[in-house]
């Protein structure tokens, strides 16, 4: 995976200094997405492997969601039923 600077981004946003730094390719992550592996060049000119591990983000619920699923289940078996009666 090239580097689109997103996880650069990521980092200079948690206050980490990244000057000099190309994080080049990210190779693996884990099972829980929480842990991104990879390698790129340091400030010294060298090719050197890079761990980044995500803080843990918690699921916020939206509102109208289930409403919204909830309609949909609702017009779809609606729809099968008058099919079925045809």
């Amino acid at each position: 995976m090239r580097s689109s600077g997103c996880y650069t981004e990521y980092h200079i946003d948690y206050g980490l200094d990244l000057t000099g730094w190309a994080l080049t390719y990210a190779q693996g992550i884990s099972a829980d997405g929480l842990t991104i592996v990879g390698y790129g060049t340091n400030p010294a000119g060298n090719i050197e492997g890079w761990i980044a591990t995500l803080p843990n983000a918690e699921v916020v619920p939206v509102p109208g969601a289930f409403l919204l699923g909830s309609i949909g289940l609702s017009v779809a078996g609606w729809k099968l039923r008058r099919r079925k009666k045809s």
